[in-house]
């Protein structure tokens, strides 16, 4: 299990700590492939963030449907750490 800080729309991979296997997963994932994760307390679906426009890889994952709101409301505490585990 890793964690992470909630800061943006998006959670970087370099922003993920503690758990070197779970950034790893995430690196590996191709442009728009999706993972189930527990982000705090709340299970959700996460998809790698697609290419630039240029073709640079981008290293991020955007909360999905049942994700967005959870990650929505966290927003609301920005700076605050939360836990982070594939499911």
């Amino acid at each position: 299990m890793g964690y992470t800080q909630v800061r943006e729309s998006s959670i970087w991979f370099k922003h993920v700590l503690g758990d070197r296997e779970l950034t790893e997963a995430l690196e590996g994932l191709q442009p728009s492939e999706v993972i189930k994760l527990r982000v705090g307390s709340h299970e959700g679906h996460w998809a790698r963030m697609e290419d630039g426009t240029d073709g640079r890889r981008t290293f991020g994952i955007k909360p999905q449907a049942d994700a967005k709101k959870i990650w929505a409301e966290l927003q609301a505490r920005r700076g605050h750490v939360v836990t982070i585990e594939k499911v």
